[in-house]
């Protein structure tokens, strides 16, 4: 995670994904139900400040899918501006003004891509924004899984104590499970953390609708002691009159 040259004349990109928050789960089905991310990081964004993070990616093309989304902040809100830039320094994917986001892309070219957020039209608001993001190839555990699988073909073809089929079936079947699991675990965690960050939310609201009450009824309780007070007033000055 670092500074990187900051996108300013953002004006002339046109946005990649104008999806609007009804479409969002809509579109999470349709290309991220079987998202599993091999990394996900929470990062604070300081007003008028770019961070990003960086991938590297080999000759082969491979397919790029992520999301993130702004669980906190101090401004008035939680909009970032997200952009994807590759190797060559161009904007691939943007998406401006959104609380939370979906991109998912083909890499053209080797080298490095920078997902960059970018919170410099906010002069006060402090965000908190949470990535996660997939790229085949750098799964550690399904390499560590295929590993394991090799290992055993090789011992089974050495000792033919069971029919190849039926053991391959079962570590297909085995393989899907692992997998299932993997990405009911993360997609929990993803979900924990944005129900954690909205709960912080409506708890900082329920406060300063609390304070509000308080301070409209103790101002409610003056103007009655007030208008009490006139009227009191008014009927003894009649009197004596």
């Amino acid at each position: 995670m670092e500074e990187v040259e900051r996108i300013t004349d953002d004006i002339k990109i046109k946005d990649s994904n104008t999806t609007e928050d009804s479409e969002l789960m809509k579109e999470w089905e349709t290309y991220m139900h079987d998202f599993v991310p091999e990394d996900m990081s929470t990062i604070v964004i300081e007003p008028r400040q770019e961070v990003s993070f960086y991938e590297d990616v080999g000759d082969d093309s491979i397919y790029i899918r992520g999301a993130y989304f702004v669980g906190s902040t101090t401004g008035k809100n939680k909009f970032i501006d997200f952009f994807v830039v590759d190797p060559a320094g161009k904007v691939i994917f943007s998406k401006r003004k959104s609380e939370e986001g979906i991109f998912r892309f083909n890499t053209t070219l080797p080298g490095t891509y920078a997902f960059v957020f970018s919170n410099m039209k906010e002069r006060r608001g402090i965000k908190d924004v949470t990535i996660a993001i997939h790229t085949p190839g750098n799964d550690i555990e399904d390499q560590q899984f295929n590993s394991q699988e090799e290992a055993a073909n090789g011992k089974s073809e050495e000792v033919d104590v069971a029919d190849d089929q039926d053991i391959k079936s079962i570590r297909t079947f085995l393989k899907g499970i692992f997998q299932d699991l993997r990405s009911i675990s993360m997609e929990t965690k993803f979900s924990s953390y944005r129900q954690h960050t909205h709960n912080e939310a409506v708890e900082e609201n329920n406060q300063y609708n609390l304070y509000m009450v308080i301070f409209e009824s103790i101002f409610f309780m003056a103007i009655c002691f007030a208008q009490v007070y006139y009227i009191k007033n008014f009927l003894e000055n009649k009197r004596v009159i």
